[in-house]
């Protein structure tokens, strides 16, 4: 497959630190969480983004809460089913969204009821304005 992403005039499928500014990507892949707990995995998200650490706290217990995931919160991540891996990788991509989410099979290996959760989490997105 191949295709191309233009944002405000701008491809960032050239433009490296525009994509990293404005992109966040779930791939179709679990994200490789061995060594790490669920929380650890996307507190280095937001501090890699730049969040200060009182900050980080702040956004990895709301999105932990709304994807219902907050008991496996301290789970080292090779002990997760493939289903909250994927809920790790989605809370990753989308816990301080930039405009633009891009997500492979987000519901993958995802239960009925939290398959429910991550679809009202991306039409929230999309009402304040992401492109998802």
């Amino acid at each position: 497959t191949s295709g191309s992403i233009t944002f405000q005039g701008h491809s960032l499928d050239t433009n490296w630190q525009m994509a990293r500014q404005f992109a966040a990507m779930m791939p179709q892949f679990h994200a490789p969480l061995d060594g790490v707990t669920m929380q650890q995995s996307i507190e280095a998200i937001l501090r890699i983004r730049g969040f200060n650490k009182s900050d980080t706290q702040t956004h990895v217990i709301e999105i932990m809460q709304e994807l219902k995931i907050s008991k496996w919160a301290h789970v080292q991540g090779q002990k997760l089913s493939g289903g909250l891996q994927r809920l790790t990788s989605f809370a990753m991509s989308i816990v301080a969204p930039p405009p633009i989410s891009l997500l492979d099979e987000p519901t993958n290996d995802v239960d009925p009821i939290r398959r429910k959760i991550i679809w009202n989490s991306l039409r929230k997105l999309a009402q304040k304005g992401h492109i998802v």
